[in-house]
């Protein structure tokens, strides 16, 4: 767990005196952005301050595509994921799943809480009455598997949700040879934790959002 970092003192006015140059992906593209603008969102940046004089860092495991969107957002406080046209095309929102998760990846390594607990927020939505997931069970936890870290709240959504929808274990047996293996092995600790009791289990669709939020001293515990 990355240490706790206090935010800035809260200012009225942005500082554009000072900006950063991060090289981004694997391609290592550049980007300029105000360093006030960072600070206020990432802990990741104000963990560096002692490299303001030095504004430069490489972050070449993050998703160029992603970062743009994660950009708008730390200017805008919008997550505008692609255009209207492009989500009219993503029929089964798998674009849509990946460019989030990838985000919440990018959440996690710049230790953005906000931005992270924003997706999770997204995420349950698709649990509870609102925009349903239109793709494949399998599919899903292949994206979610497949592009957001190790021990991430998306992941952590999953391997509830599943506890409780699998039952008997017919779907489970059917699809296990295709299914992540890191996915399985997730249940299968769930389960051991639980001790199979589902009087245990977490609901995704009835648990309080806030069960699955990140917080430090940003982003306090929901009352």
């Amino acid at each position: 767990m990355p240490r706790s970092v206090s935010p800035p003192p809260k200012r009225r006015r942005l500082d554009f005196n000072t900006y950063a140059t991060l090289q981004i992906g694997p391609e290592k593209k550049p980007v300029a952005v105000f360093r006030d603008v960072l600070d206020r969102h990432c802990a990741y940046f104000r963990i560096k301050s002692e490299d303001k004089d030095r504004p430069h860092c490489e972050l070449s495991s993050l998703d160029y595509d992603a970062f743009a969107v994660f950009l708008q957002w730390i200017y805008t406080a919008e997550l505008v994921l692609m255009e209207e046209d492009e989500e009219r095309q993503d029929l089964h929102g798998i674009r849509k799943w990946t460019l989030l998760a990838k985000l919440y990846t990018i959440g996690t390594v710049l230790h953005a809480p906000v931005l992270k607990n924003e997706i999770v927020d997204m995420f349950l939505q698709g649990f509870r009455g609102g925009p349903k997931f239109s793709m494949s069970d399998t599919k899903l936890i292949d994206i979610i598997y497949g592009f957001s870290p190790e021990g991430s709240q998306l992941r952590h959504i999953l391997t509830d949700h599943y506890m409780i929808k699998l039952g008997g274990g017919y779907w489970l047996k059917h699809n296990r040879d295709i299914l992540p293996r890191e996915f399985l092995a997730d249940l299968a600790v769930g389960w051991s934790v639980m001790g199979m009791d589902p009087r245990k289990l977490l609901d995704p669709a009835k648990a309080r959002q806030c069960v699955y939020h990140d917080h430090d001293e940003g982003v306090p515990d929901c009352k």
